[in-house]
């Protein structure tokens, strides 16, 4: 169904976009529209669900290998990720590890992966990025076109 994402995103307080990163960079195009329409009507947090993934990642991925991915959706204009998925742990028993997950669906990215105790500075690069690029008023848009 054809429509006006500029119009459609500059509704929201937070226009959101979404960015596959298992099959890599699906969804690329919504990047661009919601971060245009934030940029637009002036929204200084442009949110993305981040990292969503299909049936092919099988805890393949972890932050350096989406690390790109996320640096390019900043680049872009996103400047606040809401990490798809965190799925609740109930169980502390390392025996149920990796614990729960949320189907075929998401990068499993939650304290029981076997990476987790690593992902400190991965979390402080992330949040620092954010904050940064939350600062100041974006200027770069000269002229746009409306599709």
């Amino acid at each position: 169904v054809p429509a006006d994402e500029l119009r459609y995103g500059g509704q929201a307080n937070e226009p959101m976009s979404e960015l596959w990163s298992w099959p890599r960079w699906n969804a690329w195009n919504i990047v661009a529209e919601m971060t245009s329409a934030g940029h637009v009507y002036g929204r200084n947090i442009i949110g993305q669900e981040t990292f969503t993934a299909g049936p092919s990642e099988k805890w393949q991925a972890y932050p350096a290998v989406v690390k790109d991915i996320g640096d390019w959706a900043f680049g872009d204009g996103v400047n606040r990720f809401v990490f798809h998925r965190f799925a609740m742990q109930p169980w502390t028993n390392p025996h149920y590890a990796p614990g729960m997950s949320m189907d075929s669906t998401g990068m499993h990215y939650e304290r029981t992966e076997t990476w987790w105790h690593l992902t400190k500075p991965w979390h402080d690069y992330v949040a620092r990025c954010q904050y940064m690029l939350r600062q100041g008023h974006f200027v770069a848009d000269v002229c746009y076109m409306q599709a």
